[in-house]
């Protein structure tokens, strides 16, 4: 078995997904060819990838995003606006959303550097929608924080669990579910809309 296919094997037993298994042979080819373009090597290597499963597809209408909508609780409501209308990943950029991001008077969103995928921050301008659904949910907050008597950092805080210290888990409610669940097509519409932004042709 050569290093490569026994790396492959490595990732594997890691849990790594076929994807990002090949983006990571991808940037080994390329360090391949480099070394041949410097006369490190004689040949470039055979690097075989794997197989991956074919692309999402199908997309939500707003009209079918907006009949799912009304099932979820209000604060969940606004947290899916935000994805779906930003293009924003719900776990990761939204959920986790500090209040600070929030600026109701310059009517902007934004997302600090470190927290995106690539690391970069964002700064958005808010819709009419968002702004009045960010500043209700703001006020939810702060109600929360005097019913509480504390200071809650979150936009949309997760109070049933949510570790000492400040620590945030991702609320429960978005968890995956089947894919025959209307909050499941909800999350598959957010994705689909996230695919919208990253890819102009399909816009």
């Amino acid at each position: 078995m050569s290093l490569v296919s026994k790396y492959v094997e490595q990732r594997k037993a890691k849990g790594a997904a076929n994807g990002t298994i090949n983006r990571e042979l991808g940037l080994l080819t390329r360090l391949f060819t480099l070394a041949l373009e410097n006369r490190q090597l004689t040949q470039v290597p055979v690097v075989r990838k794997l197989k991956e499963p074919p692309p999402r597809q199908g997309f939500f209408e707003h009209t079918q995003f907006e009949a799912v909508r009304r099932l979820l609780p209000l604060d969940l409501q606004v947290a899916v606006t935000v994805a779906y209308t930003l293009g924003w990943r719900t776990q990761s950029e939204v959920l986790t959303l500090r209040h600070h991001c929030l600026d109701l008077e310059a009517e902007t969103l934004r997302l600090d550097p470190g927290t995106t995928k690539n690391d970069d921050g964002r700064l958005v301008y808010l819709t009419p929608e968002l702004k009045t659904l960010l500043s209700t949910q703001s006020e939810r907050v702060k109600a929360l924080e005097r019913k509480l008597k504390r200071i809650i950092p979150w936009l949309f805080p997760h109070l049933p669990g949510g570790a000492p210290g400040g620590n945030r888990t991702p609320d429960p409610r978005l968890r995956r579910t089947r894919p025959s669940t209307l909050r499941c097509r909800l999350l598959q519409a957010i994705h689909a809309r996230r695919l919208r932004f990253a890819s102009p042709e399909l816009g």
